[in-house]
């Protein structure tokens, strides 16, 4: 079973090209600055951790994360900006001498602090792409989740799948 950090990140634009070349080349942007960033290092004991690309949009901002330790509002609805949704992901494995909930909390902090090397990497440019606006307010977060099949949804820190109630 896999443990998920889902995150979207913003590059803000005055308008939106949606050609299917200019996304590609803004995702393309994107994963060589991913690639490029330290947040692997946070992989503790050799645990196998990534970000996994899922998609690329262009519209309205909106956001279903929240900004850990920030009550700032998302920018101005008029805003546009090309939206990747991506996730931070780990496997996880309860090793010997651990609970469920032990390692869940030791895997929780781990990509945790992977997202804070990607902020530390957005203040210092690494995202930055040419006529693109990035700030502080370019990546949002949510709870770390088990990755579950399609109509069901993690629970709490335990490695299992209940149905999904929506």
């Amino acid at each position: 079973m896999r443990l998920n950090l889902p995150s979207e990140f913003f590059y803000y634009t005055n308008a939106c090209n949606s050609s299917e070349e200019n996304l590609l080349q803004i995702r393309n942007n994107f994963i060589k600055a991913l690639n490029s960033s330290a947040y692997r290092d946070f992989c503790s004991d050799g645990t196998n951790c990534d970000a996994r690309f899922v998609q690329l949009t262009c519209g309205p901002v909106s956001t279903q994360r929240t900004k850990r330790k920030s009550k700032r509002a998302v920018r101005a609805s008029s805003d546009l900006a090309y939206k990747v949704e991506f996730v931070l992901d780990t496997l996880f494995e309860v090793k010997e001498g651990q609970t469920d909930v032990s390692r869940y909390q030791e895997l929780e902090a781990m990509l945790y602090n992977m997202v804070e090397q990607l902020s530390s990497d957005v203040e210092n440019g690494l995202f930055d792409i040419q006529g693109l606006a990035v700030d502080s307010r370019s990546l949002y977060v949510g709870f770390v989740e088990f990755g579950c099949p399609k109509g069901s949804r993690s629970k709490s820190t335990t490695p299992s799948c209940g149905k999904s109630i929506c």
